[in-house]
C-alpha cells in the first residue's frame, strides 16, 4: 500500500471527526439523533485505524476488518430507526423480521469470525476461510444497500426530500464497499488502488449525510449549514473541478502536440485560466449556482437571518447617503437577484413621482396618479404583484388594470409596495431577475416585510427633511424675532428724543444729542440690514473687538436712563473675537435690564477686567431682584416676558445665546430685595478654548 492510502483514510477520520463534533453540539436528545451521532463515531474510529494499520503496511488486517463491521452495524441501527413503523411499506410488513433475523446472523458472525482470528486463530482453525470472510463483507454492504433502499422506497414522497442525500451518502459507502469485495473475491486479493480510493470515497459522502441532518429536525438536530459557505464551497470545488480538466486537456495536447506541444499547452491553460475568472466574475453565473443550491439543499429558500441583517446593513448606510433611493432598489433588488428597478415616492400632491432607478429604463412615464388602479390596488390587498403572472393569469388579481406602458415593459418583473400602516409611501418596480427562477410565497413575505421596512425608512427620511425645513425656518423667524426687538429699542430710544424735543428744541447741546443718536440709529439700522447677509454676518464674527471700547460704547447708549450707569473699567484694551454690534447691544440690553429694576436713586454699576484667559463683564444692581426658581426656570426663556405686552420675552435669551456662541458664559446671583449681579466671561483672542472659562463661571 501506498502513502495514498494514509491520507485517504485520514481524511475520511478528519471529515467524520468534523461531522461528529457538529451532530453532537446539535444533538437534543432524541434517538434518531443520538444513533446518527454514534455511527458518525463509528466510521471516525474505523477510517482512524484504517489509516494507522495502511501506514505500517497492513491495509488487511483483521482489526480494521473488526471495527469495519462494527461501524456496519451502527449505520444497520440508524437506518432501521428511520424506517416507517411496521404496516405502512410491503416490505416491512412481510420481510422485516426475517431480514433482520438474517443480518443480526451475519453480523454476530463476522464478530465472532475477527474475534477467533484476533485471539486464538494462532492456535486453532478459523470459523471461516478468508475467502467466506470476504464474501461476508459484501453481503453486508448488500444489506446496507437494501436498507437504504427500503428507507427511501417507504419514505412518503412529499418527504424524500429530507432524507435522499442521506440515501445518497450512507447508499454510497456501502455500494462502494460491495464493489471492493466483489473485486476482491473475483481476483482473490484486495487491489491496491481500490483500497486506497475508498478513503476519499467517505470524506465525499460527509456533506450529504449532513445536509440531510439539517433538513430532519425530527431527529432532534438543530445542524445550521451557513448557505455563504456552502455557496462558496460549492463555487471553489467547481473551480477545482475545472482546473483539474483544463490540466488533463493541457498534458493531452503537451503529449500529442509534437513541437508545438509546449506553446499550445500553456496557451490552452492560460485561456482556461481566462475563461474561469470571466465565469466566476460572471453575475448571471452566480445567480444561476445560487438558486440551483438553494432549490436543491435547502428546505427554505433564504437564509432569513442574513439577508435582514444585510437589508438592516444596507438601510443604516443610504442615511448618509445622497443618493439613498438608488440604494434602496439596490437593496430590495438583492434579495430576489435582481439587476434593478424604479422607484416612485409619494409627493405631497397625493401623486407617485418617479424618483430613482437603477438598470432599468423608466419607460417615459414620470408619474402615478393617486386614483389609479394600481395604487388603489396596492393600498387595497398591500400585494407583491407579480407582472409575469398577471399576464397569463389576471384573475389572480381581482379588480387591477395594470397601465398598458407598465404591461409592454420585457423586463418588469415584481411590484414591490412600500406600505406603513395603512399608507402607501411609494412602489418599487424590480426588473427579472438575472437567472430564471421560480416565485414563491417566501419570495412574497420576505419582499412584503422589507417592502414594509422600507416604507418606515422613507417616512424617516420625509421627516428628516421637513425637520431641516423646519429648522431653516426658526433660523428665519428668531432672526426676525431678533430684528424686532432691535427695532423697539431703535424706536425707545427715538420715542425719547421726541419726547424731549418740545422742551430741549432749543438747546443747541440738545440738537447735538439728538443729530448725534439719529445717526447712531440709521448707522445701527444699516448694519442690522447687512446682518441679514449670512456670509457678512459670518465675516464679521471673527472681527477682532476691544471690549474696553464697546463697553464703553453700551454705557453711553444708556446713559440717558435712571439711574445712569457707572463704569469701572481695567487699563489697556482687552481683545476678544465678536461682532461689535451684537456684543454692544447684549450688554447694553442687561445695562436696560438692571436700570428697569432699580429705582431712580438706586446704582447699576459696570465692571469690565480679565481673569485668567477670560474677559469678565459683570453688571451690579441694587434693584428688586430675583428668586432662584425664577433665574433658573424662566428667565433665559424664549418668548417668557414680566413686562406684559410691551415685552418680547427674547432679551435675556438672545444675550444667553450668543455669550454661548463666542464659547463664553454667564452666570446671575440674584436674590429678592438685594439686587442682582450678570456675570459675563468671553475668551481672550488668542488663548486656548478649553481654558477659556473662569472656574466660577463654569459652576455656574
Amino acid at each position: 500500500m501506498t502513502d495514498a492510502g494514509v491520507y485517504a483514510y485520514a481524511s475520511a477520520a478528519l471529515a467524520f471527526t468534523l461531522l461528529s463534533l457538529l451532530l453532537f453540539t446539535s444533538w437534543r436528545g432524541r434517538l434518531q439523533g443520538g444513533m446518527l451521532v454514534l455511527a458518525s463515531l463509528a466510521t471516525l474510529v474505523w477510517a482512524a485505524v484504517s489509516a494507522s494499520y495502511t501506514a505500517l503496511g497492513l491495509a488487511g488486517a483483521l482489526v480494521p476488518q473488526l471495527f469495519e463491521v462494527l461501524k456496519d452495524i451502527a449505520w444497520y441501527l440508524f437506518l432501521f430507526r428511520l424506517l416507517p413503523m411496521p404496516g405502512k411499506g410491503a416490505f416491512l410488513v412481510g420481510q422485516i423480521r426475517p431480514f433482520s433475523i438474517m443480518l443480526l446472523s451475519l453480523c454476530l458472525l463476522m464478530l465472532a469470525f475477527y474475534l477467533h482470528a484476533l485471539f486464538i486463530g494462532h492456535v486453532a482453525r478459523p470459523i471461516l476461510d478468508w475467502n467466506l470472510a470476504v464474501l461476508g463483507n459484501a453481503l453486508l454492504a448488500v444489506a446496507g444497500l437494501v436498507l437504504v433502499e427500503q428507507l427511501f422506497r417507504n419514505t412518503p414522497e412529499e418527504q424524500r426530500w429530507g432524507i435522499k442525500y442521506l440515501c445518497f451518502g450512507v447508499g454510497g459507502m456501502f455500494a462502494y464497499d460491495f464493489y471492493l469485495y466483489s473485486d476482491a473475491l473475483l481476483f482473490h486479493q484486495v487491489t491496491p488502488w481500490i483500497w486506497n480510493a475508498r478513503g476519499l470515497v467517505y470524506t465525499m459522502v460527509v456533506p450529504l449525510i449532513a445536509v440531510s441532518a439539517a433538513r430532519n429536525p425530527k431527529w432532534s438536530l438543530d445542524v445550521f449549514v451557513s448557505r455563504s459557505f456552502v455557496f462558496h464551497g460549492a463555487a471553489l470545488l467547481s473551480a477545482g473541478l475545472y482546473l483539474l480538466v483544463m490540466a488533463a486537456g493541457g498534458y493531452y495536447i503537451r503529449y500529442y502536440g509534437g513541437d508545438w506541444g509546449g506553446v499550445a499547452q500553456v496557451v490552452f491553460i492560460f485561456g482556461a485560466l481566462i475563461m474561469l475568472l470571466v465565469i466566476l466574475s460572471s453575475g448571471h453565473v452566480r445567480a444561476y449556482l445560487r438558486v440551483f443550491l438553494n432549490k436543491h439543499f435547502f428546505n427554505y429558500k433564504y437564509d432569513y437571518r442574513d439577508e435582514w441583517l444585510n437589508f438592516i446593513r444596507k438601510l443604516t448606510a443610504m442615511g448618509r447617503s445622497a443618493n439613498w433611493r438608488e440604494r434602496a432598489i439596490q437593496a430590495l433588488a438583492d434579495i430576489v437577484d435582481s439587476p434593478g428597478g424604479l422607484f416612485w415616492e409619494k409627493s405631497d400632491s397625493g401623486r407617485y413621482e418617479l424618483m430613482a432607478h437603477v438598470s432599468m429604463a423608466d419607460a417615459g412615464v414620470q408619474r402615478i396618479r393617486g386614483d389609479s388602479s394600481l395604487v388603489r390596488f396596492l393600498q387595497r390587498r398591500k400585494w407583491v404583484i407579480n407582472i409575469e403572472e398577471y399576464r397569463t393569469r389576471r384573475d389572480a388579481y381581482p379588480g387591477l388594470e395594470l397601465p398598458p406602458w407598465l404591461l409592454e415593459m420585457r423586463n418588469a418583473w415584481l411590484l414591490v409596495p412600500l406600505m406603513l400602516d395603512e399608507t402607501l409611501l411609494g412602489l418599487v418596480l424590480l426588473a427579472s431577475p438575472r437567472a430564471p427562477q421560480p416565485y414563491n410565497w417566501e419570495d412574497n413575505d420576505i419582499l412584503k416585510t422589507a417592502g414594509t421596512q422600507l416604507a418606515g425608512f422613507v417616512a424617516q427620511q420625509k421627516a428628516n427633511q421637513e425637520l431641516i425645513n423646519a429648522r431653516q425656518f426658526e433660523a428665519t423667524n428668531r432672526l426676525s424675532a431678533f430684528m424686532m426687538h432691535d427695532l423697539k429699542n431703535i424706536m425707545a430710544q427715538l420715542s425719547l428724543l421726541v419726547a424731549n424735543a418740545e422742551k430741549h428744541k432749543r438747546n443747541p447741546q440738545f440738537v447735538d444729542d439728538m443729530v448725534a443718536t439719529v445717526d447712531n440709529t440709521v448707522a445701527r439700522m444699516q448694519r442690522m440690514l447687512e446682518r441679514l447677509n449670512a456670509s457678512h454676518d459670518r465675516q464679521r464674527e471673527g472681527e477682532a473687538v476691544d471690549l474696553t471700547d464697546a463697553v464703553s460704547e453700551a454705557v453711553a447708549l444708556m446713559a440717558a436712563g435712571r439711574p445712569a450707569p457707572q463704569k469701572e473699567s481695567a487699563r489697556g484694551p482687552l481683545m476678544v473675537k465678536a461682532d461689535r454690534d451684537r456684543l454692544v447691544a447684549v450688554i447694553a440690553h442687561i445695562i436696560r435690564n438692571a436700570q428697569e429694576a432699580t429705582p431712580s436713586n438706586g446704582r447699576v454699576l459696570v465692571r469690565l477686567f480679565s481673569e485668567g484667559t477670560c474677559a469678565v463683564i459683570e453688571v451690579e444692581d441694587t434693584g428688586c431682584g430675583m428668586d432662584r426658581q425664577f433665574v433658573r426656570e424662566r428667565l433665559f426663556r424664549p418668548f417668557d416676558s414680566t413686562k406684559g405686552s410691551s415685552g418680547m420675552g427674547i432679551g435675556a435669551y438672545e444675550c444667553s445665546e450668543y455669550i454661548h456662541e463666542l464659547g463664553g458664559d454667564i452666570e446671575v446671583v440674584s436674590s429678592p430685595g438685594k439686587g442682582t449681579l450678570f456675570r459675563i466671561g468671553i475668551p481672550i483672542a488668542g488663548q486656548r478654548e478649553d481654558t477659556a472659562t473662569p472656574q466660577g463661571l463654569a459652576e455656574a
